[in-house]
């Protein structure tokens, strides 16, 4: 019992923390949302990524172009599903990727599941790049590849994870 009750505790701080980082600089929410939509969003967001990790990340991360797809995919479906309360009706790319990288990055580092393919694009580390994008606005697939294929080749032969926990951490 104890033992569920600190899981789920991980488990929530984790969520406020990941909604923190892919939700506060980005505009989400059509003007008049309200606060009951906001949290259907969240719980099936939480659901969606829980039922990803499990399914794809849990004992053996993806490749690269397999976590782009399924970074495409859930902006996607999350825009399909919740499109008439999301700001032009979209969940775009890069708050998708954002949410998917951050989560991994936290359950990685507790040491839940294998190291992700890729890490979180924000402002730091994209800075770190030296590429004029916002990642709130990406809303293109490729343009995340390219921030991955920049991100590989500054990496050296660091995996993305690696490279950007030591960015991330010297900010």
């Amino acid at each position: 019992m104890t033992n569920n009750l600190k899981k789920n505790f991980i488990d929530d701080e984790i969520w406020i923390l990941t909604f923190g980082g892919g939700f506060q600089r980005a505009k989400i929410y059509k003007k008049n949302t309200n606060d009951a939509e906001k949290k259907e969003l969240r719980t099936y967001i939480k659901q969606y990524v829980r039922k990803l990790m499990k399914s794809s990340y849990a004992q053996k991360c993806p490749s690269s172009t397999t976590h782009s797809k399924n970074i495409s995919t859930f902006s996607d479906d999350i825009s399909k599903k919740f499109g008439k309360i999301l700001d032009r009706g979209r969940f775009k790319i890069g708050i998708g990727q954002k949410i998917l990288n951050l989560y991994l990055k936290y359950l990685w580092c507790l040491d839940i599941i294998p190291e992700p393919p890729h890490c979180p694009f924000d402002r730091i580390i994209i800075s770190k790049l030296r590429l004029d994008v916002s990642w709130t606005k990406l809303d293109n697939i490729d343009q995340y590849k390219n921030l991955v294929d920049v991100a590989k080749s500054k990496a050296e032969s660091k995996s993305l994870a690696e490279w950007e926990l030591e960015v991330f951490s010297r900010r």
